[in-house]
């Protein structure tokens, strides 16, 4: 009785191990991505890896050099779970953060969620990148790809 139960044991740990490793959340961006001020129209938008042009009149305020855009960019779940618990996600330039999101509530697998930030712009040519979940909160199937950026220039009276 007790080899049978043993037996058993061991087949129900081997059979679940493998679809619990299988039944995760991916999370990642899509494009488009989009940079400016909806009363400055059209809304540049760029691709994820891609580039991006603005202009200090395309930022929502200009005060004493400093710019500040509306950023909206979408995160999907492409996984078989849902993304929880709540997350944050951080907008870099270079290596230095200009915005974090509020938590974002749990996000179903396959469903996808807009977000809208404001950020602090420096003028020239840089780097911007978005990571998902930058708090590492999340069981994912792929942390690879919560990483995306975009290079942009920003031309006008937006000095850094």
């Amino acid at each position: 009785m007790a080899l049978v139960m043993l037996c058993l044991a061991s087949m129900y740990i081997a059979t679940s191990s493998p679809a619990d490793a299988t039944n995760l959340a991916d999370l990642t961006a899509r494009p488009p991505v989009r940079i400016g001020n909806p009363a400055h129209t059209p809304i540049p938008a760029g691709v994820w890896g891609g580039t991006i042009k603005l202009t200090d009149q395309d930022a929502v305020t200009r005060n004493a050099g400093r710019c500040t855009f509306n950023i909206w960019y979408e995160i999907v779940n492409k996984g078989t779970a849902a993304a929880a618990p709540a997350f944050v996600d951080t907008i870099k330039v270079g290596l230095a953060p200009v915005s974090v999101s509020p938590p974002i509530a749990p996000l179903p697998a396959g469903e996808s969620r807009l977000i809208k930030t404001q950020a602090v712009l420096p003028g020239g040519a840089h780097t911007l990148s978005l990571d998902i979940d930058s708090g590492g909160v999340v069981t994912e199937s792929n942390k690879a790809n919560n990483h995306v950026h975009l290079n942009y220039t920003l031309v006008g009276n937006c000095a850094d």
